[in-house]
């Protein structure tokens, strides 16, 4: 089984290649596949922060947790610098860095996070994170992957860290340049699928984004259905959510109950900072400079 979900892995690796490389071929011979208009429509920066869950509405600084296909919105090569608690367990702090890069048909990024335990700082685990996406004009549809490998130094570590070595999710975003795009991800495929997501979002103007994303584990237990808006005024963006629980409060999924909050600042055309408050972590704080 754990062969069977390699294959996979590796088989949306190669068709996501693949097709940028084909885009790119196709590029050569002069064919802009009339994507020139929708990128230049789509401010780059509309995309600081993600809303609701990420799965239909992620981030272009998108990071472990979210919709990988949302990796498509990037356009040009960044750096995010970022500081945050662990996704498990909020005593451990961490610092991270990644490097994203994109042309609107094809995108990667890759990342290291490190957490330590804050009370005795004596262990100590970080993680390598990569993603790939790609646009296929012909679906009107964004496919990502992004896989995590875990580092881990022996420690005074709380037990719960227990996460696998290596993780993976695939994602797939309709219409993602569109004003209604509909979002799926699911979570840890290369060992069992822990959870399902789905999301629908749709840009009620140009100032605001309505989302409404779900999650449920693979145990369809812990569903939690997460409302939201975002919206954007200047160089300012706000999003909120508030993630609601329909099954016992003892099961969880991918998405985070309770509110959900983003701050996102363009302070000029290169360089942009974001804070959200318990979404893929308790505590994010970021920074992206953009080349």
């Amino acid at each position: 089984m754990k062969n069977y979900r390699a294959l996979i892995t590796l088989a949306l690796s190669t068709f996501i290649y693949m097709n940028a490389a084909q885009t790119a071929s196709a590029q050569s011979y002069g064919y802009d596949y009339g994507r020139s208009s929708d990128l230049s429509s789509k401010d780059e920066g509309q995309h600081i922060l993600s809303i609701g869950g990420g799965i239909s509405s992620p981030s272009e600084a998108t990071v472990f947790g979210e919709n990988p296909a949302g990796l498509i919105y990037n356009r040009s090569p960044k750096l995010l610098f970022s500081l945050s608690t662990h996704p498990e367990d909020e005593h451990l702090m961490g610092t991270s860095g990644y490097f994203f890069t994109g042309n609107g048909l094809a995108a990667a990024s890759l990342g290291v996070r490190s957490y330590s335990n804050s009370a005795d700082q004596k262990g100590s685990i970080s993680y390598f994170d990569f993603g790939l996406s790609t646009y296929s004009e012909g679906l009107n549809t964004s496919i990502g992957i992004s896989g995590t490998y875990r580092f881990q130094k022996p420690g005074y570590l709380p037990p719960a860290i227990e996460q696998d070595t290596w993780t993976a999710n695939i994602g797939l975003l309709f219409n993602p340049f569109g004003a209604f795009r509909i979002g799926v991800n699911l979570y840890d495929v290369a060992h069992s699928i822990t959870s399902y997501g789905l999301g629908l979002s749709a840009e009620v103007n140009q100032f605001a984004t309505l989302s409404i994303d779900g999650s449920i584990n693979s145990s369809g237990e812990g569903m939690t259905v997460k409302p939201a808006i975002g919206v954007l005024a200047g160089s300012l963006q706000v999003s909120y959510g508030y993630g609601m629980k329909t099954h016992d409060s003892n099961h969880t999924s991918a998405i985070s109950a309770g509110n959900t909050l983003g701050l996102g600042f363009q302070a000029t055309e290169k360089f942009q900072l974001q804070f959200q408050y318990n979404h893929v972590a308790l505590y994010f704080l970021g920074a992206t400079v953009r080349f």
